[in-house]
C-alpha cells in the first residue's frame, strides 16, 4: 500500500475513533456521572449542610468521620469515648490499621431547619448496622468483634428520616473479616427523596441498558458460532458474557441490591470472570492478528488463567490478596501483549478497522485503570462504557471480516460463472480429443522421469560416503588409528550394503512395472524364519547402537516366496533403523490368526509418522519429507516393493504410527499350523 493511502486509512480510523469516544463522553459525563452531587468535607466528625440547596443537590458524605477501631458500638455506647478520625470513603488499612477487624464510625450532620432527607447506604462488607438518630436504618449480617461472632451479609438500600433539633447523627458499626477490602469504600449519599431516587434510577437505568447490550451481543454471537463454527465468534461471545458477569458483581453493581449471595461468592464470580475475560481479549487478538509466534505459547499455557480463576473458589480471604497481586501483574501483561500484536500486525497498515481497534483498546485499558485509581467512588459507568465501546468495535471487526469474505466469494462466483460460460464449449471439444493421449503420455513420462531422478539421486549419497571413507583409508596424508580405520571400513561396508539394496530395489521396481516379478510360494516355518531374521540383522542393528527383539507365540508355517520375503524384511528393517535413535529397539513378532492367516509385526521406537502420510506410505516414490529421504539417499521405493511383494504372495500390508511413538509395519500371509508334506504351493 502506498504512503498516501496508508495516511488516508489511518486518518479514517482515527476520526472514527474520535467520533466513538465523543459518544462515550456524552454517555458517561452527562448520564452516568453524578452531576448533581456536591462534595463536602466533614471536619472532626461534623458536617454542616445548612447552605446547600437540597432540592437540587445530592451530598456525598466524605471527609473526617469519628473512628473507633476494634469495637462494635451502639450510639449509646459511644457517649464519652475518645474518638480517632479517618477519611471516608477509604480503606482503613491506609491509616495503618490491620486489614481484618471491626470498627464504628460516626458523623453528625447540621441543618438550619428540620429536614426530611433520604440516605443512600451502599453495600458494606462483611456485616454492618447503621443507626440514624438512634434508630436502626440498616442491618445486614451480624457485626461482631471477632470472626466467629460475625455473620456476613450486605445490600445497598435507602433510608428516609427527619432531622431532630436541626441535626442528624449517623453511626455505622461494621465487621470486616471475610472481604479482601477493609472498611467503607463507597460514599454514603444524602439528599431529598425525589432527587436521590431520580438520580439513582437515571444512572441505574443506563447501567442496566449497557448490561443488556453486552448480554444480547454475547448470546447473538454465540448463536452465530453455532451456525458458522468460527472460533472468533465464540471467543467474542465469551468476552461479552464474562464482561457482563464481571460488571453485575462489581462493587456497586446490580448484585449489590440482592443479598441471597454472600460477599465471598460475589467476589468469586467477580474474579473468575475478570481473569477469563482478560485472557479471552488476548485470545481474540491472537486469532485476529494471526500471530503464530505467540499463539503457540499462549495456547500451551491457556490452562493458567483457568486454574487461577478456579483457585478463587478455594482461597481463603487471608490468601485472596495473593491472587489479587497476581491479577495486578497478569492483566497489564495481557493488555501490553495484545496492544503489541495489534501494533505489529501487517493488517493494521491496510485495514483501518485494525487502527480503530488499537485506539479503542488503548482507551479501554487507560479508562479501566483511571476508574480504578481515580473514579471508583464516582460510579463505574466509565469502566463499563469503555468496555462496551471495545465490544462494539470488536463486533465491527467481526462484521468487516464477514463482509469481506462474502464480497470475495461473490467476486469469485461471478468470475467463475463468466469463465465457465466462455470456456465450456471449447473445453468439451478439446477434452475429448486430448484426454486419452494425455493420460498415456503423462503416465509414461512420469514413470520415466521419476525412475531416472531416483536412480541418480539414491545412488549419489551412499557412493559419496563410500568414496570418502575409502579415500581416507588409502590416503598417505592422513594418519588413522586402528579404531578409526575399522570405523571407516564399517561405514564403507554398510554403504556398500545400502548400494546393493538400492540396486536390487531398482531392479525389483523395473520388474514390477513391467509385470515380470514372479513368485514361487512354499511353506516356511515361522520359527526358522524368525531365527534367520535374528542372525541376518542382529549384528548390523547392534553396530548402530540399537537392539533387536524377536517374539513368536507359537510355531506355524507361512506361504511365501523364499527370496521375495527377504526383500520385504530388508526394506522394512532398513527403514526402521534409519529413523530410530541410538538406544532404541526394533521388535519382530509373529502370531497365527483365524482363517488360516499369520500376522507379522515389525515395530520400531523411532520418530514416527504423522497420520496424514499413512495412506500414501506404500505409493511408488512417495516421501514423507524431502529432508527425511535426502539425508540417507532413500528414493521412496522400499515400501512400494514391500506392498507389491506381499500382495504378490497373497497377503496384505499396512502401517500404524504416531509422531514420537514409533512406527509399526504389519503384514499378513496365508498360514497353517500343519501344512501338507509338499513344499511347493500351487
Amino acid at each position: 500500500m502506498k504512503v498516501e493511502e496508508r495516511k488516508k486509512e489511518f486518518l479514517k480510523s482515527f476520526l472514527l475513533f474520535i467520533f466513538c469516544v465523543a459518544g462515550l463522553v456524552i454517555l458517561t459525563v452527562f448520564m452516568s456521572f453524578p452531576i448533581k452531587d456536591t462534595v463536602m468535607q466533614a471536619q472532626n466528625g461534623e458536617l454542616d449542610i445548612s447552605k446547600v440547596k437540597l432540592d437540587k443537590k445530592i451530598i456525598n458524605l466524605q471527609g473526617q468521620w469519628e473512628f473507633y477501631f476494634g469495637q462494635v458500638l451502639t450510639p449509646r455506647e459511644l457517649e464519652g469515648k475518645e474518638a480517632n478520625y479517618i477519611n471516608l470513603p477509604e480503606e482503613w488499612t491506609k491509616f495503618n490499621y490491620p486489614r481484618f477487624g471491626s470498627a464504628t464510625y460516626r458523623l453528625t450532620i447540621h441543618t438550619d431547619k428540620p429536614e426530611r432527607l433520604t440516605l443512600l447506604i451502599p453495600s458494606i462488607s462483611d456485616a454492618a448496622k447503621v443507626w440514624v438518630n438512634n434508630k436502626t436504618a440498616y442491618a445486614y449480617g451480624l457485626a461482631g468483634n471477632t470472626k466467629a461472632s460475625t455473620s456476613p451479609g450486605e445490600k445497598e438500600t435507602f433510608y428516609t428520616f427527619t432531622t431532630k433539633n436541626n441535626r442528624a447523627e449517623i453511626v455505622i458499626a461494621i465487621s470486616d473479616f471475610y472481604n479482601y477490602k477493609s472498611g467503607i469504600i463507597n460514599s454514603l449519599r444524602l439528599g431529598r427523596e425525589n432527587v436521590l431516587y431520580g438520580d439513582f434510577i437515571r444512572r441505574f437505568g443506563l447501567y442496566a441498558f449497557s448490561l443488556g447490550i453486552l448480554f444480547m451481543m454475547g448470546i447473538h454471537h454465540l448463536i452465530l458460532y453455532l451456525q458458522r463454527k468460527e472460533k472468533l465468534y465464540l471467543v467474542f461471545s465469551l468476552i461479552c458474557l464474562f464482561g457482563f458477569t464481571r460488571f453485575i458483581f462489581e462493587n456497586g453493581g446490580v448484585m449489590a441490591h440482592y443479598d441471597f449471595l454472600s460477599q465471598k461468592m460475589k467476589n468469586n464470580f467477580y474474579f473468575i470472570s475478570y481473569f477469563l475475560y482478560d485472557y479471552l481479549i488476548l485470545f481474540f487478538t491472537l486469532i485476529l492478528t494471526k500471530s503464530k509466534a505467540l499463539s503457540h505459547i499462549v495456547f500451551k499455557w491457556h490452562i493458567l488463567p483457568v486454574v487461577t480463576s478456579l483457585a478463587v473458589l478455594f482461597t481463603s480471604t487471608e490468601n485472596l490478596m495473593l491472587l489479587i497481586l497476581f491479577l495486578c501483574l497478569y492483566a497489564p501483561a495481557v493488555f501490553i501483549i495484545s496492544a503489541f500484536l495489534l501494533w505489529r500486525s501487517p493488517e493494521r497498515r491496510k485495514n483501518y478497522y485494525f487502527n480503530l481497534y488499537l485506539f479503542t483498546f488503548i482507551f479501554f485499558v487507560f479508562m479501566g485503570y483511571a476508574y480504578r485509581i481515580f473514579l471508583v467512588d464516582t460510579y463505574f459507568m466509565m469502566a463499563i462504557s469503555s468496555f462496551l465501546l471495545l465490544m462494539i468495535v470488536q463486533s465491527i471487526m467481526l462484521s468487516a471480516r464477514y463482509i469481506e469474505a462474502f464480497r470475495q466469494v461473490e467476486v469469485l462466483n461471478m468470475d467463475l460463472e463468466n469463465r465457465v460460460n466462455v470456456r465450456t464449449h471449447e473445453l468439451q471439444t478439446a477434452n475429448l480429443q486430448l484426454i486419452t493421449a494425455n493420460e498415456e503420455l503423462a503416465v509414461s513420462r512420469s514413470a520415466i522421469n521419476e525412475l531416472l531422478v531416483n536412480i541418480s539421486h539414491d545412488l549419489k549419497t551412499p557412493i559419496t560416503v563410500l568414496s570418502l571413507n575409502l579415500q581416507s583409508l588409502l590416503s598417505d596424508r592422513i594418519n588413522l588409528t586402528e579404531e578409526e580405520k575399522q570405523s571407516c571400513l564399517n561405514v564403507a561396508y554398510n554403504k556398500n550394503l545400502t548400494i546393493s539394496r538400492l540396486i536390487k530395489n531398482l531392479f525389483d521396481v523395473t520388474r514390477i512395472e513391467t509385470g515380470q516379478l514372479a513368485f514361487r510360494l512354499s511353506w516356511i516355518g515361522a520359527d526358522e524364519l524368525m531365527e534367520t531374521v535374528y542372525q541376518k540383522y542382529n549384528d548390523y542393528i547392534l553396530s548402530l547402537g540399537l537392539t533387536l527383539s524377536i517374539h513368536l507365540k507359537e510355531e506355524f508355517y507361512i506361504s511365501a516366496d523364499n527370496e521375495r520375503i527377504w526383500s520385504v524384511f530388508d526394506n522394512i528393517i532398513y527403514n526402521a533403523v534409519r529413523y530410530t535413535k541410538q538406544g532404541g529397539n526394533i521388535t519382530v513378532s509373529g502370531k497365527l490368526m483365524p482363517e488360516n492367516k499369520a500376522e507379522i509385526r515389525i515395530k520400531d521406537t523411532g520418530t514416527g509418522i504423522a497420520p496424514e502420510h499413512i495412506p500414501y506410505l506404500f505409493n511408488r516414490f512417495y516421501k514423507v519429507s524431502r529432508s527425511r529421504s535426502e539425508k540417507d539417499g532413500e528414493g521412496g521405493v522400499g515400501l512400494y516393493i514391500v506392498k507389491s511383494c506381499i500382495e504378490g504372495m497373497g497377503g496384505t500390508v499396512w502401517a500404524e504410527s504416531m509422531p514420537g511413538e514409533g512406527t509399526t509395519i504389519i503384514f499378513t500371509l496365508r498360514a497353517e499350523k500343519n501344512p501338507s508334506v509338499s513344499n511347493d504351493i500351487n
